[in-house]
């Protein structure tokens, strides 16, 4: 095998690794990756991730929206009301 074929077929790497192979092309590719140990290494190679791409934020859902107010309206209920029971606990009706 020649440069050549060599490179084409490594072109053809990740493809093959995300399935997108069939017939022919993939059993040319898992027949040459067998074979090919600088190929197979390659092939488990982790991809780098690209960090330059901008990150996707989700927005905040109703749910988020309408918890968040709740829990600071629950914790100023229970501090009124635990206050109001130190507070009032040293008084005889």
């Amino acid at each position: 095998m020649d440069d050549r074929e060599h490179e084409e077929l490594r072109e053809r790497l990740r493809p093959y690794a995300d399935g997108l192979l069939e017939g022919v092309e993939w059993l040319a590719l898992r027949t040459h990756v067998a074979e090919c140990e600088r190929c197979r290494t390659d092939l488990i190679r982790p991809r780098p991730s690209n960090r330059a791409l901008p990150q996707r934020i989700p927005p905040a859902t109703e749910a988020h929206r309408a918890r968040l107010p709740f829990a600071w309206r629950l914790l100023l209920v229970t501090t009124l009301v635990v206050g109001a029971l130190v507070l009032g606990g040293g008084q005889t009706p």
